[in-house]
């Protein structure tokens, strides 16, 4: 599912029809509703029971995010409670998440999309134990 705006609980409504899905893909460029690791770590345990495969990009501008106002010390923080024991070693998902000027990204590890674009502006976070070399195969990088 690819979209530029979506609110959690429209997205929860949906897939809770969906009990036995076991393969989810979630791309949105107004992301900053889906940033929240305990809500994803609740609904996926007792909604989504079957789910195995989860991979997503989350992302979100400061400038054209009104409601709440987030720093980039608080998105960090909501971007680190996705290291979880739920992620990590219950369901083997690895999350890498990066900032970019004003744009701050999350994503899954092997990176979902096909396209991934690099600046100097960029930096960089992940767990350590997961191989980056994962991360590049079949990758188009932009500059």
């Amino acid at each position: 599912m690819k979209t530029q705006w979506i609110i959690f609980n429209h997205l929860e409504i949906l897939l809770k029809q969906t009990s036995n899905l076991e393969n989810l893909q979630l791309c949105s460029s107004t992301g900053k509703q889906l940033i929240d690791a305990y809500r994803w770590e609740q609904f996926i345990s007792f909604s989504l029971p079957h789910l195995k495969y989860f991979k997503f990009q989350f992302e979100f501008t400061f400038e054209n995010e009104n409601e709440s106002n987030w720093t980039s010390i608080e998105v960090y923080e909501k971007f680190q409670q996705f290291q979880s024991y739920f992620c990590h070693k219950k369901h083997y998902w690895f999350i890498a998440y990066e900032f970019e000027k004003d744009i701050p990204i999350i994503y899954t590890l092997p990176y979902l999309l096909d396209i991934y674009r690099l600046t100097i502006y960029t930096n960089k976070y992940s767990d350590n134990s997961f191989k980056h070399s994962s991360f590049i195969k079949s990758k188009t990088f932009r500059y």
